[in-house]
């Protein structure tokens, strides 16, 4: 019988970057089995994702700006793992003019599989000056490092009117030195409305389970049904 190794997880919120919140995750009722859109990729909400520009990572989705942040989702089109996805976007008023900047802080998994996507949020991180206008150029860069990890696979998913409840299963014969995952929420219309990382805060052993809380703390606003998750044992954090 598989077993949850973390009852107890660790939100992360990406809308409020600088804010860490430690957080008792509830027992989960029985839940549905997740779509699984490909191998790194789950929910329903992945038929909004576009293919992406090939040979290189690039923007597929990003929100619109409110209070100084906007969901953003990458894919990785190259050959090779992408270590440590930044994207940094330009901010520009109704002229035209450049007037301040937007920069994610902590896209995850922090190696993206050719072919996987990185679920982040950009924001003006500790900054208390307000950002208005609109989003421009956006920019990608990545670091290289030998410490790959690997992706967990998501093996249950209950979305309610405030959360979404999400089991992970590490199918790797190597214990998980840490658990996080990430979720895009779409709205009706097919644009990012939302983004959220949770880290189970113990490892996971080989075969265990973890159960992970989305808006746990009233952040998303609406039902979160057309949905996009990604699970890894790697952070940048």
């Amino acid at each position: 019988m598989k077993r949850f190794a973390a009852i107890a997880a660790v939100t992360l919120i990406l809308f409020a970057p600088s804010q860490v919140f430690a957080q008792a995750t509830p027992v989960a009722s029985p839940v549905a089995s997740p779509v699984a859109a490909d191998s790194l990729t789950y929910g329903p909400g992945s038929r909004f994702l576009n293919s992406g520009e090939s040979g290189v990572v690039s923007v597929i989705a990003v929100g619109e700006l409110a209070a100084n942040r906007a969901p953003i989702i990458v894919r990785n089109n190259t050959d090779n793992v992408a270590f440590n996805v930044a994207v940094t976007a330009e901010i520009r008023d109704g002229d035209g003019a450049l007037v301040g900047s937007l920069e994610t802080f902590g896209i995850q998994p922090f190696s993206i599989q050719p072919g996987g996507i990185g679920i982040g949020t950009l924001s003006n991180g500790m900054s208390l000056e307000d950002v208005t206008g609109a989003i421009g150029e956006l920019r990608v860069s990545q670091s290289s490092t030998d410490n790959v990890g690997w992706s967990m696979a998501v093996v249950e998913v209950n979305v309610t009117d405030s959360q979404v409840l999400v089991v992970v299963r590490n199918d790797d014969t190597r214990t998980a030195s840490s658990v996080f995952a990430a979720i895009g929420c779409f709205d009706a219309d097919g644009k990012l409305a939302y983004a959220e990382m949770q880290s189970a805060g113990n490892p996971l052993e080989a075969g265990a389970d973890a159960l992970l809380t989305f808006g746990a703390y009233g952040q998303i606003s609406a039902r979160c049904d057309e949905y996009v998750l990604v699970a890894s044992n790697i952070t940048n954090f």
